[in-house]
């Protein structure tokens, strides 16, 4: 019988296998040459940045360092996605050749055990057969011998005996050959079934193997996204970092360490853009024609639509509005945690585009809700003769819009966030990136946590007032945005310091500005921060103060602002420079040193100064001073004046010398020249006190006018010519103090 063949059921997963094999060693080659090529640059940058012996050739080496480590940051991103497709992509191939093999040595078992079943029975056939043959050949030969040496009676006996040894065999040898056929089919089923099993393992192998390839084209294509992006923006950090390093170009040896140090840099924060974190750079285009405050300032109109479409399709005589919606931070943070850590489907957050806005819009709206009715209420009244009396009622419908919101952990439950998700999410809302998210959200860059416009930010969206009229100390609401611009500026601390007043009405406000002579026209240009006062069209623009708010920023010869009861809620708003309904600015210590348009530095000096705790008369002095170093013996002061004697450069002033200031002095503002005036003046009286007969730093905060300005100017300025310039300075001083004291 012909031996049973069993299929070899291997052989199609196996060929599966090799095609994911190829894609990954495809993807690792491709892994190679990047890593190849990026520590060449990291090299040659390096080498080329150690031979610079001056800050020309020195930045010109930074630069190319950067640029070509740019490009080389944007395949590091991919290099990082592929090794980890890859190593995904090993495990399940590991996983599936182990399941594959053992299955398949199970099926070449059975199919060899069958065999060797078939063999056996096919053996024993033959035994059969040769049997009886030689029983055929028995037969003959005993009736041949019978028939000459044997009686009748013999042979008779002979014969029997052979026929029935014949039967036996020839039965035996039957049954044997049914055995074998049995077997032999036993055995083909079993082959077909082990090749049933062994085609539905490769099929499953495949297509775990075309899954592993989806994933790791998907996981190649968002890396690739995320390192276009990446390395747009991160021309500009590089940018940055150039600029901030010629500061230390004079005090550092040229030496290929520093362009390894940005090289590291660099590379950290392409790696920081492909994470949540990303999302700090998103306000900056990088080429979709849309930044993520476009996208803001779209859902923000959508929102603000929508309350006003709920007031135009109701009747109603009062309106009463509370709750607020969800600060964007808050709506951010969970949009980075769901786009950029989604298990299926991650995507990069640095970018903004339509189907990215569309998924920021379902997260705005998941979290928040605006709900309304409308409500009644009636009163009577009776009038009447001698006759009768008439009864009428009138009834007053109120509209009730509330606002809700969710917060972001209610936000995480809902979308089923993993705890990375979840920790990734705490991470961005720590209050360290504060600073961030206002650069983000708003496009400016503030002082401190503590600042005003940051403050009002985060109240945008509220509605109704009643945190800042009940703060205020009104029981029931009152027209609010007096209160408003008071409650941020009680967050700041600006009110217990004697910065900004507090004040419920509007002219109050203006006229404590005007009165400390820090009032800006209404056709000036502000600084953010400042605070804005308004006079009304439809009242006659009578002089007197209507409205106020806060100035957020100042863009292309428009002013942003945020207001409290515009509508009655917290609003931005925004209006050109010089808009005929703006009577005026009030500003303060805290806002950007020097005022546009104002042209009396002085005046901003004066404030700063002030806001130090200073007495009038020791400003006074102080001033005295300027006024001889940079204001020609006047009230002109130059704050940006630039002079050298004796081979030094001096600024600013006070005629700094800029070989003892702080790298990068030169070139400083009002405010940064006054914070380091008053960082120094203590130290400079306790080294140079002796000079003026000893006096102490509180023997001059406790001088008058004149005292103040001759122990300035021995102790700080140090001129030399004291016989000369003691009464020239204390002069100067009188015309400030009488100039400015209220």
């Amino acid at each position: 019988m012909a031996e049973i063949r069993t299929k070899d059921s291997h052989k199609t997963p196996v060929k599966t296998l090799n095609r994911a094999e190829n894609m990954a060693q495809r993807i690792r080659t491709g892994v190679k040459v990047t890593e190849k090529h990026s520590a060449e640059a990291a090299q040659s940058t390096s080498e080329d940045s150690y031979n610079a012996r001056n800050a020309d050739s020195f930045e010109s080496g930074v630069k190319n360092g950067a640029s070509e480590t740019a490009h080389q940051s944007a395949k590091l991103t991919k290099k990082a996605a592929k090794k980890g497709v890859d190593k995904v992509e090993s495990k399940a191939k590991e996983a599936i050749r182990k399941s594959r093999q053992k299955k398949a040595e199970k099926s070449v078992r059975q199919a060899q055990s069958n065999g060797r079943t078939a063999t056996k029975a096919a053996q024993n056939s033959n035994a059969v057969k040769t049997a009886e043959t030689n029983t055929k050949a028995i037969r003959t030969k005993t009736s041949e011998v019978t028939k000459k040496t044997i009686k009748d009676n013999a042979a008779k006996a002979s014969k029997q005996t052979v026929k029935t040894a014949g039967k036996q065999s020839v039965k035996t040898a039957k049954h044997g050959i049914r055995t074998a056929q049995q077997t032999a089919k036993s055995s083909i089923k079993t082959s077909k079934e082990a090749a049933k099993v062994a085609q539905k393992t490769a099929k499953a192998t495949e297509k775990a193997a075309r899954t592993a390839v989806k994933a790791a084209r998907a996981a190649a294509k968002a890396a690739a996204k995320t390192a276009q992006a990446i390395a747009k923006i991160t021309i500009k950090i590089i940018q940055a970092i150039i600029a901030a390093t010629k500061s230390l170009i004079a005090a550092i040896a040229a030496g290929g360490w520093i362009v390894v140090v940005i090289i590291l840099v660099i590379v950290m924060i392409a790696m920081l853009l492909a994470s949540v974190f990303g999302i700090f750079y998103s306000g900056e285009d990088s080429g979709t024609g849309m930044t993520m405050r476009d996208a803001i300032t779209e859902i923000n109109d959508e929102y603000n639509q929508k309350i006003e479409d709920i007031k135009s399709s109701n009747t109603y005589d009062a309106l009463d509005m509370s709750g607020a919606r969800a600060e964007w931070k808050n709506v951010l943070a969970v949009y980075a945690a769901k786009m950029n850590m989604d298990p299926d489907d991650p995507d990069e957050v640095v970018t903004m585009d339509e189907s990215k806005k569309r998924k920021l819009k379902e997260v705005f709206w998941d979290m928040n809700e605006i709900s309304h009715n409308v409500t009644s209420s009636g009163s009577s009244s009776s009038g009447g003769n001698t006759s009768s009396t008439t009864a009428t009622e009138r009834v007053t419908r109120t509209l009730h819009i509330t606002v809700t919101h969710k917060t972001p952990d209610e936000m995480a439950s809902q979308y089923h966030f993993s705890q990375d998700q979840i920790d990734s999410m705490h991470e961005l809302l720590d209050s360290s990136n504060d600073a961030l998210w206002s650069s983000l959200l708003h496009g400016i860059t503030i002082s401190g946590d503590s600042d005003i416009v940051a403050v009002a930010q985060a109240q945008l969206g509220n509605v109704g007032g009643q945190p800042y009229w009940s703060w205020y100390g009104f029981s029931s609401r009152v027209e609010w945005c007096c209160c408003f611009v008071s409650w941020c500026a009680n967050e700041c601390g600006y009110i217990d310091s004697g910065i900004i007043p507090r004040y419920s009405v509007v002219d109050d406000g203006a006229n404590w500005f005007k009165g400390k002579n820090q009032w800006l026209d209404g056709n000036e240009t502000p600084s953010p921060g400042m605070i804005i006062f308004f006079d009304w069209e439809y009242d006659g623009l009578d002089g007197s103060g209507d409205h106020t708010g806060i100035v957020e920023k100042v863009e292309n010869g428009i002013v942003y602002t945020i207001e409290g009861n515009s509508g009655d809620a917290c609003k931005e708003n925004h209006y050109s420079v010089g808009h005929y309904e703006i009577l005026g600015y009030g500003f303060y210590t805290q806002n950007n040193s020097s005022v546009s348009g104002t042209g009396d530095t002085a005046s901003q000096v004066w404030t700063r100064l002030k806001s130090y705790g200073y007495s009038d008369s020791v400003v006074a002095g102080i001033m005295g001073n300027m006024m001889r170093e940079c204001g020609g013996d006047t009230l002109d002061l130059d704050w940006s004046i630039v002079g050298n004697y004796n081979g030094d450069e001096y600024y600013g002033l006070c005629q700094w010398c800029l070989r003892y200031t702080p790298v990068g002095f030169k070139g400083s503002p009002i405010t940064v020249q006054c914070d380091y005036l008053k960082r120094t003046i203590q130290s400079e009286f306790a080294a140079y006190g002796g000079n003026y007969g000893g006096i102490t730093y509180d023997e001059f905060l406790r001088s008058d006018t004149r005292t103040a300005a001759i122990a300035f100017e021995r102790v700080y300025e140090r001129c030399g010519s004291y016989s000369s310039e003691d009464n020239r300075r204390a002069n100067n001083a009188e015309v400030a103090y009488n100039r400015f004291h209220t």
